[in-house]
């Protein structure tokens, strides 16, 4: 989307055939994907949906066929949520660059801010 902007607007500022706001709302195209992308960390954030999802997936299989206790799965649940909610990418370019795998995560937590 966003290289079709730019090499949009460059074909129709160098045709000059339509007016200039329509050529600046174009050539605006890409700065505001770029700005999109990098504000919500869509891949970050599906990387570590993906991973909570395999994670809590093991848990359910470990009570429907290994017969686990449901108390103790609960337990590891509740762990399981306080061990990845440090690793969700929030909003903006601060945190951690990327949410990685397993032998990454044991002990990482987001940096504090400083105010």
């Amino acid at each position: 989307m966003a290289i079709l902007g730019s090499f949009g607007s460059a074909t129709i500022a160098a045709t000059g055939i339509f007016p200039p706001w329509v050529v600046a709302g174009l050539a605006a195209v890409p700065g505001v994907a770029v700005i999109i992308l990098q504000r919500f960390s869509f891949y970050r954030r599906s990387r570590f949906h993906r991973i909570m999802q395999v994670k809590v997936e093991k848990l359910i299989r470990s009570i429907k066929y290994e017969g686990a206790n449901p108390s103790d799965i609960s337990e590891q649940y509740s762990d399981l949520l306080l061990e990845m909610e440090p690793m969700y990418p929030g909003h903006g370019l601060e945190g951690f660059s990327e949410v990685s795998t397993e032998k990454n995560w044991p002990g990482k937590t987001r940096p504090k801010k400083e105010f």
